[in-house]
């Protein structure tokens, strides 16, 4: 994913499910786990500009 991002500008792989752009309006992203997956990022905080990385 990461050297198909950096080569192609485009992390598309047939080992995960097709990484939408992300929109404000929808929300919707790529959860990297043992399971990647996607689904709407929730805020924890409505005050919160922008969503946090967690590692």
């Amino acid at each position: 994913m990461w050297n198909a991002f950096i080569k192609e500008q485009n992390p598309n792989v047939k080992e995960l499910p097709e990484w939408p752009e992300y929109k404000k309006e929808t929300r919707i992203a790529m959860f990297l786990d043992e399971y990647s997956h996607i689904g709407e990022i929730e805020h924890t905080d409505s005050g919160m500009p922008h969503q946090t990385l967690k590692l």
